[in-house]
């Protein structure tokens, strides 16, 4: 949900050519299940992106962010054995690609 929301977000006020999208797509490969979120917002710089991932790190206004949703978003993903990437090009837009194993080694949360 919170890539969603990253997308959706990155599309407000975009000054891009061509119709705000955001593309949703699945696919297997090898012993993995691909998600990937795509959108053609505002795109991140090379120096934001390599923060996005950071607890408390965000572009958005105090009202719109808080800097946890990719936060989250990684450690949960990591904690099943999956992994998350970001690609991105200012002012074209970004995907994030989860790749989930398959048979994920499943770690107990407590309650």
């Amino acid at each position: 949900m919170n890539l969603l929301i990253n997308a959706a977000d990155a599309l407000e006020g975009r000054s891009g050519a061509g119709k705000p999208t955001v593309v949703v797509s699945t696919r297997q490969a090898k012993n993995e299940v691909i998600v990937s979120v795509a959108d053609n917002g505002h795109g991140m710089e090379s120096s934001v992106l390599a923060h996005a991932f950071e607890e408390s790190f965000t572009t958005k206004p105090a009202a719109k962010g808080r800097g946890i949703g990719l936060y989250l978003c990684k450690t949960l993903i990591e904690e099943i054995g999956g992994r998350i990437e970001l690609e991105s090009r200012l002012d074209a837009g970004t995907t994030a690609r989860v790749c989930i194993p398959l048979r994920a080694e499943r770690t107990a949360i407590a309650a």
